[in-house]
């Protein structure tokens, strides 16, 4: 048996929580916020949506509707500049450096040569060479 008495978590849990909370009684509550509307993005009309009537015929009979002619601020989708890829983006000042080996490569300074000639010479020991050529048979 467990030298502690057992409890209730839930019970446990509100009583440790009610110490540093505060009581329903003292609550303050704010009261909510009136709705804010939100601002309108169309463009309202102050013309009547009602066609006019039409006029006799005569001078002023119809009138010319300018609009698909008027001059509007262009709008590119795509860059002024000429076309040119990624690519070229990419290379326009490397065709100026020199390409990797052209001054030629520096020896490693951690480079073990003697030990590269002794570990090939054990290998041509190691290995038995039967001689080639003719009048050899094999």
């Amino acid at each position: 048996l467990g030298k502690t008495d057992r409890g209730c978590i839930f019970f446990d849990q509100a009583a440790a929580e009610g110490r540093w909370k505060q009581s329903p009684v003292k609550y303050d509550g704010k009261p909510l916020e009136t709705h804010r509307q939100t601002p309108s993005f169309t463009v309202s009309l102050t013309e009547s949506r009602s066609p006019r009537k039409a006029k006799p015929v005569g001078p002023g009979y119809y009138e010319t509707d300018s609009r698909p002619y008027e001059k509007r601020v262009l709008s590119y989708t795509c860059p002024k500049e000429s076309g040119s890829s990624y690519l070229d983006k990419h290379v326009k000042g490397k065709d100026k450096m020199p390409g990797p080996g052209h001054y030629g490569f520096p020896e490693a300074k951690n480079e073990d040569r003697s030990g590269r000639h002794i570990h090939a010479q054990s290998i041509l020991r190691d290995h038995q060479v039967t001689p080639r050529g003719p009048g050899v048979d094999r």
